[in-house]
């Protein structure tokens, strides 16, 4: 950002472009993070028409409180986004008039710009993103076992009906029961079986089926369900080992300044301390 280098600013604008659905994704982006969010698989492509963030997360038909937090994480992003441009702006000479608009024309100020991107209110903006993503994916997984443990009901009294049924045909001829005993009661029996795994937090279940009928497209869709979950499980995870790795570096960069610094949370209370505050003060980090 503080470069100046143009290359750098057009790939910023590149990226808030193709989350607007502005412009379409480049042919040569990898795991972009709404390819996983479509339910319908038709993925954003080079040579397709442009498809915003917000129009997919739409068709996911997230809860109104769900998409609340998305819309929450996006606000907080465009605030980060901001000081981005005041930074990229700086550099160029060209400073925010009051209005939101930058039509001051300066001398560049780099130092102003590294201020920005290193600064306490760049880093608060950045971290806060991460606060109504992790609401939301706690919504997204009480609404989702909620759904598993229905789904593993209505299995249930669909089992017992077909098993009823079965016994009745059985009166009339003893092939028809057998036939409709493997071909609908041990499908729905696994499907019983697999949604009760999930339900206790087994998301890794999947379930083998080779037909296309019915009960093939519950069986794939509960397949596509559970590699759902696991994405979200496995996202949520990453975000966490990110923030703690980020913390660890911060208290790393304390214990290297020439200087007493001190890690103090919003309350006041102090998280952590360098080992230049305990030579000057002779307290050991935990009795401060």
């Amino acid at each position: 950002m503080v470069t100046g280098d143009p290359v750098y600013e057009q790939h910023f604008h590149d990226v808030l472009a193709i989350r607007d659905g502005e412009k379409p994704r480049p042919g040569n982006y990898e795991r972009i993070y709404w390819d996983f969010v479509v339910a319908d698989r038709n993925k954003p492509t080079p040579d397709g028409e442009p498809v915003s963030l917000q129009y997919l997360m739409r068709k996911m038909n997230f809860t109104a409180e769900e998409f609340a937090k998305l819309e929450e994480s996006r606000a907080r992003s465009d605030a980060l986004v901001r000081l981005e441009e005041k930074a990229m702006n700086a550099v160029k000479g060209k400073f925010d008039d009051g209005s939101g608009n930058f039509t001051i024309v300066m001398e560049p100020d780099l130092e102003m710009a590294r201020q920005i991107m290193h600064g306490e209110e760049y880093h608060t903006a950045k971290s806060a993103i991460m606060e109504p993503i992790s609401d939301f994916l706690a919504l997204l997984d009480a609404r989702t076992a909620s759904e598993v443990q229905n789904l593993g009901q209505k299995g249930r009294i669909y089992a017992g009906l077909i098993l009823s049924l079965a016994g009745v045909g059985l009166a009339f001829t003893l092939g028809a029961s057998l036939g409709l005993y493997w071909r609908v009661v041990i499908p729905i029996r696994k499907l019983v079986a697999a949604t009760e795994q999930v339900g206790a937090g087994e998301y890794g279940k999947r379930i083998e089926h080779s037909s296309s009928d019915e009960l093939g497209e519950l069986a794939s869709s509960f397949n596509h369900m559970t590699s759902a979950i696991q994405r979200d499980i496995r996202e949520r995870e990453e975000n966490q080992t990110a923030l703690a790795q980020a913390e660890d570096r911060v208290i790393k960069l304390l214990d290297t300044a020439p200087v007493g610094l001190l890690l103090v949370n919003h309350d006041g209370v102090i998280r952590s301390a360098n080992e230049e505050v305990e030579r000057i003060f002779g307290y050991e980090r935990g009795e401060l």
